[in-house]
């Protein structure tokens, strides 16, 4: 399945300001999920929808929980 923090990951190497991401591990396992975030790829929709729900109040977010849900059954 597909992380949360992959998500974050590559949500964020998709935007054009940026030019890279600086993530950070507690652990070995979870260089895993960092080497998946760089191969793994939202679609334009799910961009779309995580930038909608960024804009509203923390406590409404409701609609990331249930967007995480459906892109962490996705397959690499």
């Amino acid at each position: 399945p597909i992380s949360p923090g992959e998500v974050a990951i590559a949500w964020t190497l998709r935007r054009q300001e940026v030019t890279g991401a600086i993530v950070g591990m507690r652990s070995p396992e979870q260089v895993g999920g960092v080497i998946g975030a760089m191969t793994f790829r939202l679609s334009p929709e799910e961009i779309d929808e995580i930038a909608r729900h960024m804009k509203v109040p923390l406590a409404s977010r409701e609609g990331v929980v249930s967007l995480m849900k459906r892109v962490r059954n996705r397959v690499r």
